[in-house]
């Protein structure tokens, strides 16, 4: 008998088609369909459900109030389509919203899994976030506050110069004239002028911030974070504020200082004419410190003098470093949901270390420097006196009132040692008055000077304790999130400050620094350290979108790691009160002849910061 192959293949698809066909336990209502159906009601017959009569008659309508107030059998225990072992959430599910369980057959083992509901978070979310952030710069003057500046220092001197013979010096006209200008409040320039925190830009952080969350069902859940951001290159280099052509050859100033034959030389000097025309063009107005150097006097009434200024001609740089670091783990309350927002309380601990250091910089050349320009004349018939500056003014560096100009053709921009570039000094009566340029006195150690100064302070708090907060987020923006959370702690704040350095004293007084021993060891220098604990309040506010920006992106919504991701951007306010800043907790003394040093004059202040965060979140 001949058998056909083709049979073979029919049986076998008929067969395949048999098994993959979906067995379904329940199924639509009324009966016939597949499934189970209604109970045919048999009468004298037992049955399920609570529905039966005295006689055992079957109601049919009992079984489907089952677990809906008039049975008295649990809700798992719920006729279709309430209950069903194979049914996930969606459309026409009782649990569309809130997600359920699921009965599933594993490797020969019936277990129970959670399911989601559409559109519900998933049980867990990965979130990798770019931070970029501005905190608050020092607030204060660096320096002594009763300490006066420099030009108030200097101003008695310039008011009582005396230059030139006769009938009067040009010279003494235009430091007198610097004078008149110092004393208009409305005329402000600088002359070796103190810095301010505002002088300073802010920081600017950057670093990464990582965040694992779980949600459940019901919505609550917790959420780990860790973060760290740094920035270690905010600086003031005063040199940045002269014009470029200045300062280019910082070695002559050096040479001229530590050889007094350089010094007293008129021959040409490298690109200039002599040693003066290149110092001209080497010192430079830069800034200063006013300190407490021991000099102090209270004459009542709120009247104090004393005080002088650490000037620099040569170098001066102040630095702020900042570096933080965070984690912490929140708590998340069941949400309560309005028309239009969800509001989720939490509670959780956290714990900060914000680390801050000041760094100062400065060299000064040691010289003193003033305008010569001027000379005499005389009155009617008599012969008219001459002369430059006869009398060396101590703590003097004069320097014009900048314009970026070069006034007088000699090829610098705003000369050093002069109050006018290109002034002129005017005789009387019957002659007239000789012009000179600027005069240098080094009346210093040269193993000493050129003279550099350093200051460092530490501030390192570590800030912990527990906070509560809320989130919140709108609705109905479909696969967008737009929300934000708003946080209030209370820390135990530990903080340790450590300051050093070295030559903080007026550096135009040689006299104030200790001289060094015969072994060469640094008698100058100092050192401090203070720790202490206290309680800072933090409150944070964050506003945030985020959604599925990659799925819109034709390269990326390829990648099997961006499909599938949304992307998060968020603007987050920090504000710690009660915070000790490095800048602002230095007590600016120097005079080591006298043993005073700068020390840790601890001043608690408010921190604030201001952050972008740009992120990328996965949920699985």
């Amino acid at each position: 008998m001949r058998r056909h192959r083709w049979l073979k293949l029919i049986a076998g698809l008929v067969t395949l088609l048999a098994v993959v066909q979906p067995a379904l336990a329940q199924g639509p209502i009324p009966y016939p369909g597949p499934g189970m159906g209604p109970n045919p009601g048999m009468s004298g017959a037992p049955g399920f459900g609570p529905g039966w009569t005295a006689n055992y008659q079957f109601d049919p309508n009992a079984m489907f109030q089952a677990g809906r107030g008039g049975s008295p059998y649990p809700p798992s225990f719920q006729a279709w389509p309430s209950v069903s072992p194979y049914m996930a959430p969606g459309a026409g599910s009782p649990y569309a919203s809130t997600g359920g369980t699921q009965l599933a057959n594993t490797t020969g083992l019936w277990e129970y899994s959670q399911l989601q509901a559409p559109g519900q978070s998933a049980n867990y979310r990965f979130r990798m976030t770019y931070l970029k952030a501005k905190t608050e710069t020092y607030r204060d003057r660096f320096g002594h506050p009763l300490a006066p500046e420099y030009k108030q220092q200097i101003l008695p001197q310039l008011l009582g110069a005396q230059t030139g013979g006769g009938g009067g010096g040009g010279g003494q006209q235009q430091q007198q004239g610097l004078a008149t200008i110092i004393q208009d409040p409305l005329v402000d320039f600088n002359l070796f002028n103190p810095v301010s925190g505002d002088n300073i830009e802010k920081p600017e952080p950057q670093g990464v911030m990582l965040s694992l969350e779980r949600l459940n069902s019901s919505g609550t859940g917790w959420q780990l974070w860790g973060m760290h951001t740094i920035d270690d290159d905010t600086e003031l280099n005063a040199r940045n504020n002269v014009h470029p052509s200045r300062g280019q050859q910082p070695g002559l100033v050096v040479r001229a200082v530590q050889d007094p034959l350089i010094l007293a030389s008129t021959d040409p000097v490298g690109p200039f004419d002599d040693i003066n025309q290149a110092l001209e063009a080497n010192l430079l107005n830069l800034r200063g410190i006013p300190l407490d150097d021991g000099t102090f006097d209270d004459l009542g009434s709120g009247i104090i003098t004393g005080g002088a200024n650490a000037v620099y001609d040569l170098d001066f740089r102040m630095q702020a470093h900042v570096e933080q670091w965070g984690t912490g783990i929140r708590f998340l309350g069941l949400p309560i949901s309005t028309k239009n927002i969800q509001f989720t309380p939490t509670a959780g601990v956290r714990y900060m270390n914000v680390r801050e250091e000041f760094n100062f910089f400065g060299r000064d050349s040691g010289l003193l420097y003033a305008s010569t320009q001027g000379g005499g004349g005389g009155g009617g018939g008599g012969g008219g006196g001459g002369g430059g500056m006869a009398t060396i003014l101590p703590d003097v560096k004069l320097h014009p009132i900048a314009n970026g100009i070069d006034d007088d053709m000699d090829g610098i921009v705003d000369n050093a040692g002069s109050d006018q570039e290109g002034g002129q000094g005017g005789g009387g009566g019957g002659g007239g008055g000789g012009g000179g340029g600027a005069t240098f006195t080094f009346l210093n150690d040269p193993n000493v000077y050129p003279v550099t100064s350093y200051l460092n302070n530490q501030v390192s708090s570590h800030l912990a304790g527990p906070e509560v907060g809320l989130n919140y987020e709108l609705a109905g923006r479909g696969n967008f999130r737009l929300g934000g959370f708003t946080q209030f702690g209370l820390m135990a704040n530990h903080q340790k400050l450590r300051l050093d350095g070295d030559n903080i004293f007026v550096t135009t007084r040689e006299s104030n620094l200790i001289p060094a021993d015969e072994n060469g060891s640094r008698q100058n220098r100092f050192s401090d350290t203070v720790s202490h604990t206290s309680v800072s309040p933090v409150f944070e506010q964050q506003f945030f979108i985020e959604g599925p920006v990659f799925q819109y992106v034709p390269i990326l919504r390829r990648s099997p790691i961006f499909s599938k991701a949304d992307f998060r951007i968020a603007y987050t306010y920090t504000w710690v009160g009660e915070l000790t800043r490095a800048g602002d907790s230095i007590l600016w003394q120097g005079n080591p002849s006298r043993d005073l040093f700068p020390q840790i004059e601890t001043r608690r202040s408010t921190w604030r910061a201001e952050t972008w965060g740009f992120g990328v979140s996965w949920s699985f």
